[in-house]
C-alpha cells in the first residue's frame, strides 16, 4: 500500500511499486536516510505503541512539554509556560503564539482539549490511554489556554505528556480521514511533514519550512536544517551493511549486526556512537496459556537461560545483563533486585520440571500425560530478536523444554498479541521512571494490550495506583520497591538484557543526538545536517 499525497493504491499496485522504484544509487544532500529492518504500523500517535512509530511521531508532531537528555528536566513544547495548583490537580498550560498545523491551520487550545479527549476515551482504545488516566477533565479556557483537572494529584502527568503518544492532532484531519489518519494522512505541527508511505519500503517525511517553535533543548528551533527524511525498510542486516560502508543509499542505522562493529569503528568514512537507553529486553509469559501458569515452568526457565552468554556473544558486550525490570540508568531500582533475581542454575530448572511431572522422553525433550513441553515464542523477525531465541532455544532444550520460534513484522505482531495467540512473548520496553513500565505492563486494567502478560495482583494496582500520587520519597521507593519483588517473585516474565545501543552513521551527518530514555534513535532532527 503506497501512503501519502491524498491518494491510495491497491495492495498488488502497491508492491510493483516497491520493487520498481529504487532508491537512490547515493544519498542525495541534506537527506537523512535511515535504514531499518521493519516497518511501523501506523503514525497516529494513539494507535501505536512500537519505538520504530514513535520515532516518527517526534519529527511530524509536537506534544506539549519535553523530556530533556538529561533525563530530569521537563522543557517546553508547545506549551510555553504552566503552572501547577498547590494541591497538584489543576495543570494550566499557556499555548505558544504562532503555531500551525503542516495543513495551515493555527493551533489552539481545542486542538489540544480534543486529542486529549480522544487518547483517553475508551471508544479510541488507545493502548498508551493509562498514560492520562488520572486526568478528570479538560478544558480549552480560551483559544491559547489549555486546564487539565486531575482526580489526584499526579507525578507523572507531564512526563507522559511529553511522550510522543501524547503528540497534538488536528480534529480536522481526524474527522476528514478517519481510520484512515495516521496511514494515508497526517497533519501535525512537527518540523517534518508527511509525504510518502510505501509499505514496507520507505517512509518519506520532507521539511516544514514554516516551523520556528522548536524545543529548547536543541539548538537548532526551526526550521530543520535538513530538506527530508527517508526510513528505509531492509530486512536483511548485510544489505543495510552494505550500503552504509559503500555510501550509497543509506547514512545511518542503529540494526547492523554487532559482530561487525569492532570493524566499523576503524573506519574513517563512518562514524559510531554508542550510547545507554533505559530500556529492558524480556521473555514474557501469557498467564492465560494452560502450560505456562505452573510457576514452576516459568522459574525453570529463567533459570535455564544464560543472559551472560546473550550479552556477550550476540551483542558482543553492548548492554548488561537484567535482573529484574528497571533499566539501571531509570530512578525507582529495587537495590536487591540481584539477589532475588533467578541465576543461571540448569540443575535448578531442571528439578523444577521433575516436580511439575514433565519427564525427559527419548529425545530429551519432556512429556507429561502423553504432551511434549513445546513453547511457542513469539517475536519481531529483526532487531536481534532471531539470534537471541536461537541462543535461547539451545539452552532450554538442554534442560528438555522445546521451544518453537514464532517470527513476525513489527507491522503484524501486535495485533497477534493483543488477541492472546502467544504463549511467550520476546520483546522489549523503554521507560523513562517506574511508572512508564510498571503501571503499563502489570495493571490488571491493562489487560490484554499492553499487559499481555494478562497478569493480576490486586496488590500490585493498589500499589502502582499510589506511586502515582503519593509525595513522600521514601514511600514512593518503598513502593516500587515492592512492586518489582511481587513481579520477580511470581516469574511472569524472563528479563534478559539492559541493551546498550550503537549508531553506525556516515561521517558526512553531523548533530545527530539519540534520546537516551526513549529509546528514539531519530528524536526532533532539528539539529541533524547531511554534508556532501
Amino acid at each position: 500500500m503506497r501512503r501519502g499525497s491524498g491518494w491510495w493504491t491497491g495492495p498488488v499496485v502497491a508492491g510493483l511499486l516497491a520493487m520498481l522504484v529504487a532508491p537512490p544509487a547515493h544519498a542525495q544532500p541534506n537527506t537523512l536516510i535511515i535504514g531499518q529492518p521493519t516497518d511501523a504500523e501506523s503514525v497516529d500517535p494513539h494507535k501505536v505503541t512500537a519505538v520504530i512509530a514513535a520515532e516518527r511521531l517526534y519529527n511530524l508532531y509536537d506534544t506539549l512539554v519535553n523530556l530533556d537528555f538529561d533525563l530530569e528536566k521537563i522543557t517546553p513544547g508547545l506549551a510555553e509556560t504552566w503552572l501547577v495548583s498547590p494541591d497538584g490537580k489543576t495543570y494550566t498550560f499557556a499555548l505558544k503564539k504562532g503555531v500551525k498545523f503542516h495543513s495551515g491551520k493555527p493551533l489552539t487550545a481545542h486542538d489540544v482539549k480534543f486529542t486529549l479527549d480522544r487518547w483517553r476515551d475508551p471508544a479510541t482504545a488507545s493502548p498508551t490511554k493509562h498514560r492520562i488516566a488520572e486526568v478528570e477533565e479538560i478544558l480549552a479556557k480560551d483559544d491559547h489556554t489549555v486546564v487539565l483537572r486531575l482526580k489526584e494529584r499526579s507525578n507523572y502527568l507531564l512526563f507522559n505528556l511529553a511522550s510522543g503518544f501524547a503528540s497534538i492532532l488536528n480534529p480536522e484531519a481526524i474527522k476528514k480521514h478517519g481510520a484512515n489518519y495516521g496511514t494515508l494522512a497526517v497533519d501535525g505541527t512537527g518540523p517534518f511533514r508527511f509525504k510518502e508511505w510505501v509499505l514496507r519500503d520507505r517512509f518519506v517525511v520532507e521539511r516544514n519550512p514554516d516551523y520556528t517553535w522548536g524545543p529548547p533543548m536543541f539548538k537548532n528551533r526551526g526550521p530543520a536544517k535538513l530538506e527530508r527524511v527517508v526510513w528505509r525498510i531492509i530486512p536483511e542486516d548485510t544489505t543495510r551493511l552494505f550500503e552504509l560502508e559503500k555510501g550509497i543509499g543509506l547514512n545511518v542505522s542503529r540494526w547492523i549486526a554487532f559482530s561487525e562493529l569492532p570493524r566499523l569503528r576503524k573506519d574513517p568514512k563512518l562514524r559510531v556512537l554508542e550510547y545507554k537507553v533505559g530500556y529492558v529486553v524480556y521473555l514474557g509469559f501469557n498467564m492465560n496459556k494452560e502450560l505456562v501458569q505452573d510457576i514452576r515452568i516459568r522459574k525453570a526457565i529463567n533459570h535455564a537461560i544464560k543472559k551472560d552468554d546473550i550479552v556477550n556473544e550476540i551483542f558482543y558486550g553492548l548492554g548488561a545483563p537484567a535482573q529484574g525490570p528497571l533499566s539501571p540508568i531509570v530512578a525507582g531500582q529495587w537495590k536487591d533486585v540481584a539477589k532475588a533475581a533467578y541465576e543461571y542454575n540448569p540443575a535448578k530448572a531442571r528439578a523444577l520440571l521433575d516436580e511439575a511431572g514433565w519427564k525427559p522422553g527419548p529425545d530429551g525433550i519432556r512429556v507429561k500425560d502423553g504432551k511434549r513441553l513445546k513453547l511457542p515464542v513469539h517475536a519481531i523477525a529483526g532487531y536481534g530478536y532471531p539470534d537471541t531465541l536461537t541462543l535461547i532455544q539451545a539452552q532450554l532444550k538442554d534442560v528438555g523444554i522445546d521451544v518453537e520460534q514464532v517470527l513476525l513484522e513489527e507491522a503484524a505482531i501486535w495485533g497477534r498479541l493483543k488477541a492472546g495467540e502467544h504463549t511467550i512473548m520476546a520483546m522489549g520496553m523503554p521507560h523513562s521512571n517506574p511508572d512508564e513500565i510498571l503501571m503499563f505492563y502489570f495493571h490488571s486494567k491493562n489487560r490484554p494490550a499492553p499487559n499481555r502478560f494478562n497478569f493480576v495482583d490486586p496488590k500490585v494496582d493498589q500499589l502502582l495506583e499510589e506511586g502515582r500520587t503519593v509525595a513522600d520519597q521514601k514511600r514512593w521507593q518503598e513502593i516500587y520497591t515492592e512492586v518489582q519483588k511481587r513481579v520477580v517473585e511470581s516469574a511472569v516474565w524472563a528479563p534478559l538484557w539492559h541493551p546498550d545501543r550503537a549508531m553506525i552513521m556516515s561521517a558526512k551527518v553531523q548533530d545527530l543526538r539519540p534520546h537516551p530514555v526513549y529509546d528514539v534513535g531519530y528524536h526532533k532532527l532539528l539539529d541533524v545536517s547531511v554534508g556532501r
